[in-house]
């Protein structure tokens, strides 16, 4: 285990959106706040922490336009005040349907504690990373001071045959 695996630390998001055509639809996507650190720091070590705050499912309605967004209230917090979030789609940056075989592309924004925010596009990337800083907080033990939307657009949702589609998100984070 190298130095940077020593000290990050896991989040997993279950994301699935169910997509219909021409008929509305709705996204659920499940949070699972398992945060499990790979090895117990020095004290002398920078650390990072991560911890998902929202509900363990959420269900947004899709009227067929528009995009179909849901977020999550997180604490990503470092004792630099700087880390990197990693974003790891266990199906490869797509939503696939189980039942359909369709793949549904998403996007991914991220709201730091500064305010910034960033978006990006997976597609077909199985991973993605945001710098952030927390410069107010060193661990997340005073609650949520950032946010995540996974989002599907209205094009990837029209373009896909109706059904259920899932992935699965492992958030990492480390310190900088």
């Amino acid at each position: 285990m190298n130095e940077a695996d020593r000290r990050r630390i896991y989040v997993t998001l279950i994301c699935a959106a169910i997509a219909s055509t021409p008929l509305p639809a709705s996204a659920q996507i499940f949070s699972n706040a398992v945060v499990s650190p790979a090895v117990k720091p020095t004290p002398a070590e920078p650390t990072a922490d991560l911890k998902v705050f929202s509900a363990t499912s959420q269900k947004v309605k899709w009227s067929g336009e528009g995009s179909n967004a849901v977020a999550f209230d997180l604490c990503v917090a470092s004792s630099t005040g700087r880390f990197r979030l990693q974003v790891t789609s266990q199906s490869g940056g797509t939503m696939l349907g189980a039942a359909t075989g369709g793949k549904l592309g998403f996007s991914i924004r991220f709201r730091d504690a500064s305010g910034q925010v960033q978006e990006k596009t997976l597609g077909g990337q199985a991973v993605v990373e945001f710098e952030g800083s927390s410069p107010a907080q060193q661990d997340c033990s005073t609650g949520a001071n950032a946010s995540i939307e996974i989002d599907n657009k209205e094009g990837d949702m029209l373009a896909q045959p109706a059904g259920d589609y899932m992935d699965r998100l492992l958030l990492s984070a480390e310190p900088l």
